[in-house]
């Protein structure tokens, strides 16, 4: 049988034609991935051609609203930038337009509100655009400056508002806002640099004015700045406020027992918890600062932490009604830091402040505490009878003390002691205990005053005692006794009040 031979060269011709095959395959693999490149890179340019194009329309686009909006009336112009953002269709596309109106003074980029004109010089106007599919362009931008147009705001007027600090040095950062009374819009801004904001060619209207930056306070320890300016008709207003940044400041209040009475040394100063005392000075509105009520009505076994506030100027933040840490009564918040000292009494009123031993000064510093030490205050010692002067039965306990201090109005002090206790703490004095014994009050220390008036009350019997008149001046303490005999079940009246 013959066998079937395949000639070499055939194989050869099989081979050229299978490279062959996989030649063209990559080259047409190659030549699909040149032209998906060269048509992306055209797309891209197309792209890029487009954006530029746009640009080159928002340019002039920008630069014709640039040149509207300075036509309008500057009050129109203020309105229109306070409103914020704009969508405005041009040509198929949809801009948005942002317009930034400031005022500037002459030689300065921002308003000098202490100039004749009140820092309305001149009016910065910018118009940004921008548009959707930006991709890493920057948005078109124009400014301009302009004076306002002859007889422009002659039915509006302006506002120029100053914020300085007790150096008059400005205050940046200050929130600003003022609202119509009848209408006259709202506006807000904050203090540049030079302590200025200046709000112009606004309708003639009287302004609530709200001022606020954190930790500022104003002469009146006033955490927002409060104030109804009058806007008027072609002319500018111009306001200045003081406001700082505060601080705090506390004092220890003290009295002398007058004897040695369970273990009390004869002169020794105690710890005392007066009704009230004042953080004040001189250039506030009086009483200004702050009149703190120690919480002093309180019931037998009420215990000294819930008597008092902590307060704790290491925490600057912390802020509270009233305050107290351990023996020194603290302000509860900012004080304005004037450069002049506080002076802090028992009291909440004039006729408690002296310049004797009964008072204290302290200089307040921006974000600090400065303890201003001890304040010894006169020891009224009240002791409560049942009886009268001739017969004084004995002394009760529980018997609530009424004090008129000179200030127009009473305080119903800590209720006369059941049981006798050296008078050590705030607790002791809460448990109806004192170191005078039964009838006495715990803790005799009161403001500083030449016409106290004093009664009593005995929840028991119902019975009011006589109002006592007597002076409260003498650093080793005053004693008084009231009795509940020669008293009535009607509450005695005086010129200043009943007593209760």
């Amino acid at each position: 049988m013959s066998e079937l031979t395949v000639s070499p060269t055939l194989h050869r011709l099989r081979d050229e034609r299978g490279f062959m095959l996989i030649e063209v395959l990559v080259s047409a693999v190659i030549l699909v991935t040149a032209s998906l490149a060269i048509f992306a890179t055209l797309t891209r340019a197309d792209t890029a051609a487009g954006q530029q194009q746009i640009r080159v329309a928002a340019a002039n686009f920008a630069q014709s609203e640039l040149e509207r909006i300075r036509s309008l009336p500057v009050e129109d112009v203020m309105t229109y930038a306070q409103q914020g953002t704009h969508k405005i269709n041009r040509n198929g596309i949809t801009f948005t337009e942002n317009v930034v109106a400031k005022w500037v003074s002459d030689g300065g980029d921002e308003p000098e509100c202490t100039g004749q004109e009140g820092g309305l010089d001149y009016m910065r106007t910018t118009v940004t655009l921008s548009w959707p599919g930006m991709g890493e362009l920057r948005p078109v931008s124009i400014t301009s400056l302009f004076t306002p147009n002859a007889g422009a705001g002659g039915t509006t007027g302006s506002l120029s508002v100053h914020v300085i600090d007790r150096d008059g040095k400005p205050v940046q950062g200050v929130g600003i806002s003022i609202a119509g009374q009848n209408g006259g819009g709202n506006y807000s801004s904050t203090t540049n640099v030079n302590g200025c904001v200046v709000f112009g060619f606004i309708a003639e209207d009287t302004y609530n004015l709200t001022g606020q930056k954190n930790g500022y306070v104003d002469q009146d320890s006033n955490a927002t700045i409060k104030d109804t300016p009058n806007v008027v008709a072609a002319t500018t207003t111009k306001v200045e406020y003081s406001y700082d940044s505060g601080g705090w400041t506390g004092a220890t209040f003290k009295t002398t027992l007058g004897a040695s009475v369970l273990g009390v040394t004869l002169g020794t100063p105690q710890p005392s918890y007066p009704p009230h005392f004042q953080i004040w000075h001189a250039q506030q509105t009086f009483p200004g600062g702050y009149d703190v009520d120690f919480p002093t009505n309180l019931t037998p076994g009420t215990t000294a932490a819930n008597r008092f506030i902590t307060f704790n100027p290491s925490v600057p933040a912390t802020n509270s009604v009233s305050a107290y840490n351990g023996q020194t009564a603290a302000s509860p918040d900012l004080l304005f830091p004037f450069s002049s000292p506080y002076t802090i009494y028992a009291g909440n009123c004039a006729a408690n402040a002296t310049q004797g031993s009964a008072a204290t000064f302290v200089n307040v510093a921006r974000q600090q505490y400065q303890n201003a030490g001890q304040v010894n205050i006169p020891a009224l010692q009240v002791t409560v009878y049942s009886g009268t002067i001739a017969l004084p039965g004995s002394p009760v306990g529980g018997a609530r003390v009424m004090v008129n201090f000179g200030c127009g109005t009473w305080t119903r002090y800590t209720a006369t002691a059941k049981a006798p206790a050296p008078l050590v703490t705030a607790a002791k004095l809460d448990q109806g205990e004192s170191a005078w014994g039964i009838g006495t009050l715990g803790d005799p220390g009161f403001p500083y005053t030449t016409t106290a008036r004093v009664c009593a009350y005995d929840p028991s019997t119902g019975r009011y005692s006589a109002v006592t008149t007597t002076s409260n001046t003498n650093p080793a303490g005053t004693s008084i006794s009231l009795y509940m005999g020669s008293g009535t079940t009607v509450k005695p009246t005086t010129v200043t009040g009943n007593c209760q």
